[in-house]
C-alpha cells in the first residue's frame, strides 16, 4: 500500500506493519518550526512524523531514534 502525502512524499508498507496515524499528521500540522530547525524525534516507529515535517518544511533537519 502506497500512501501519497505532499511535496512528493510517499510512504509505502505491506500488510501488517505500521500505518500512518491521525496522530502524526496533527503533530506535524501543529508544529511551528523557525527556518532551519532541528528536531530531534525520539521513540520514531516508522519516521511519519519526520517525514511529514520535511515536507512541510525541506530546509529543517530530523533525526529520528527508534528502540527496534
Amino acid at each position: 500500500m502506497v500512501e501519497e502525502l505532499w511535496s512528493g512524499i510517499r510512504m509505502q508498507y505491506s500488510a501488517g506493519q505500521f500505518q500512518l496515524s491521525t496522530d502524526s499528521m496533527v503533530l506535524a500540522d501543529f508544529c511551528r518550526l523557525p527556518p532551519r530547525a532541528r528536531v530531534l524525534d525520539l521513540g520514531c516507529g516508522c519516521g511519519a512524523l519526520g517525514l511529514l515535517l520535511l515536507g512541510a518544511a525541506p530546509e529543517v533537519l530530523v533525526d529520528g531514534i527508534e528502540i527496534q
